[in-house]
């Protein structure tokens, strides 16, 4: 089709739609032109999300963590990034928090999902990336004895260590010994609000533990401070 011709087409769909209705044309541009429209807006779409993708990975991570089997949201993904991006004064234009609550593991079970979110571990662990992580007494002992984890007297300062000291948890490492590992997060900032809600009443405590290989292990520090309010 030639320019001619093109022009000539539009001028007739022009007047077309002129002599219709406004719900007729509606109608017939929506009869007619779904697919051009439909693959316009996808395409606008794409363009947006791979924008969003590169200025994202322009940003150097101020700090990487998870959260697991949060069935109660206690560390709202979103929540948590902008209340500690504001407690490190960050700048957001070069700088990121990456946080995710939204992962479910359960050992025994094959789902698509929690599939999904052990390789998220895994993968963070195997290129040494992931700084804390935050779940289940019964998942941190499983990965007390199979990941590398700081020593949380030896790790944590002083004060911060004095203030913490009833709430560090001693569990079983790679090598069988005794470690204090884990941090009991039960009068946290994110927990001190569920224990009066009649749906959670403690149900299920969470620690956090810190990759012996932490990648940011001074922003992991300013987490634990921002947790407890210290």
């Amino acid at each position: 089709m030639n320019f001619q011709e093109m022009k000539t087409n539009l001028h007739q769909e022009r007047e077309k739609l002129k002599q219709m209705t406004f719900r007729k044309k509606l109608s017939y541009i929506f009869d007619y032109y779904r697919w051009p429209i439909f693959l316009s807006v996808c395409l606008i779409v794409l363009i947006a999300l791979l924008g969003d993708i590169f200025y994202q990975g322009t940003k150097e991570n101020v700090i990487l963590g998870f959260a697991t089997n949060d069935d109660w949201r206690l560390f709202d993904t979103e929540t948590v990034k902008k209340q500690f991006s504001q407690y490190l004064g960050i700048d957001d234009s070069r700088e990121r928090i990456v946080f995710d609550a939204s992962l479910y593991v359960d050992l025994d079970s094959s789902v698509d999902y929690v599939v999904g979110s052990q390789g998220q571990i895994a993968a963070t662990t195997a290129n040494q990336s992931l700084d804390f992580l935050i779940t289940t007494p019964e998942l941190t002992e499983h990965y007390a004895s199979l990941l590398p984890l700081k020593d949380l007297d030896t790790f944590l300062p002083e004060d911060l260590h004095e203030a913490l000291s009833d709430k560090l948890v001693s569990l079983p490492n790679a090598d069988g010994e005794l470690q204090a590992c884990a941090i009991d997060l039960s009068q946290s900032r994110f927990m001190k609000q569920a224990w009066d809600n009649p749906v959670y009443e403690g149900l299920t405590p969470f620690y956090l533990i810190i990759t012996d290989f932490s990648p940011h292990p001074d922003a992991v520090l300013s987490f634990i401070r921002y947790a407890f309010n210290l």
